[in-house]
């Protein structure tokens, strides 16, 4: 079973060597965004506050993010994870989406938090809805994946922050859910 794991730069450089196994071992690398911008709406995004980005600022994110992601692993991310879930830049008459970026670079922008699954049929790749699975164990994601409201549709993208006996861990966490959805 492969997973894809969405990450900055910065969180890989720390355990590089653990990330290289990730990817050695077939698990696909996203792009979580080089500094991981977010609304200065929650305090510890103050200084790094989307409202304070422009779609100029927002590319250097994901270019950037790409191009050390790829010196690191070997790898060039095709996934996007929106940081925070978000998808603007700006604030008032100056809020711009930055999902066409996305879109240019990406083959799919996981959002987060939101409120249904994707229909495969007619859904939006580039600001695919994400389910908020971070931090559960399999017993809590498949009890929230049956609700009537989030049927799982049998695809799991994962996030996680850091790489050394996790990975063996999420990866059987998603083999169950595969055998059992």
């Amino acid at each position: 079973m492969r997973v894809t794991f969405f990450v900055n730069p910065e969180h890989v450089k720390k355990r590089l060597a653990g990330w290289k196994q990730a990817v050695a071992d077939g698990h696909e690398i996203g792009n979580h965004s080089l500094a991981h911008p977010c609304t200065g709406n929650y305090p510890a995004f103050l200084q790094n506050a989307l409202e304070n980005y422009d779609l100029r600022m927002m590319a250097h994110e994901l270019d950037g993010a790409n191009d050390q992601i790829q010196k690191l692993l070997g790898v060039k991310p095709t996934p996007f994870a929106y940081p925070c879930g978000l998808k603007f830049v700006g604030r008032g008459l100056d809020v711009r989406s930055y999902v066409p970026l996305v879109a240019e670079r990406f083959i799919v922008g996981r959002g987060y938090l939101d409120e249904s699954p994707n229909n495969p049929a007619v859904c939006d790749l580039s600001q695919a809805m994400g389910t908020p699975f971070d931090d559960l164990d399999f017993t809590q994601m498949k009890k929230s994946s049956k609700t009537p409201s989030r049927k799982a549709s049998g695809l799991f993208l994962l996030v996680t922050k850091s790489v050394n006996d996790i990975t063996k861990r999420q990866t059987s966490m998603l083999s169950s859910a595969c055998v059992t959805t």
